[in-house]
């Protein structure tokens, strides 16, 4: 199947089927369309005919034919840098998400009340701490997936080492 348009409308002029295997009597020929289509709701192609085929057959339009969107696999995903460090110690984390669908945005959450937006965000910890981080991959059509990692960054405590002098009397 190839489908003309390009301007988001799909008319009897923009869409061709070419299936190989008609089913007879009746039955059912399945068909895939794969093309840019909108995000959410179905085309209704409601003209659809059989124009010309290899054994010479057309037909009249037929019943309306409805698509139903599906929606992508969105798989998110992240590397960090460190899970392990100490207070006023930085982070980076970078998104590793997948997805069989349009282009994705990244939203972070540190856990500690901060959040950040990239594919590639650094984040510094100012307290002691186990901290979740999340990711949420979303893409323009606004499906998304969340991946969420407990304890993902343990802070521990600073320690300052104080040396006095020791006198004996």
């Amino acid at each position: 199947m190839t489908y003309g348009g390009g301007d988001g409308s799909f008319d009897g002029a923009d869409i061709t089927w070419n299936l190989v295997d008609i089913a007879p009597d009746g039955g059912t020929a399945t068909a895939w369309f794969w093309a840019a289509l909108p995000c959410t709701g179905t085309i209704t192609n409601d003209s659809y005919q059989v124009v010309a085929s290899d054994q010479g057959i057309d037909s009249p339009p037929g019943d309306a034919v409805t698509f139903g969107i599906l929606p992508p696999t969105i798989a998110a995903d992240f590397t960090q840098s460190a899970d392990a460090i100490l207070e006023g110690e930085q982070v980076v984390f970078t998104a590793t998400a997948t997805t069989n669908g349009t282009a994705l945005t990244y939203a972070w959450d540190f856990g500690d009340g901060d959040t950040g937006s990239g594919a590639t965000v650094a984040h510094t910890y100012m307290l002691a701490g186990n901290y979740d981080v999340s990711l949420t991959a979303t893409d323009t059509c606004g499906y998304s997936d969340v991946h969420l990692v407990p304890d993902a960054v343990i802070v521990s405590r600073t320690e300052f080492l104080i040396y006095l002098p020791l006198i004996i009397r």
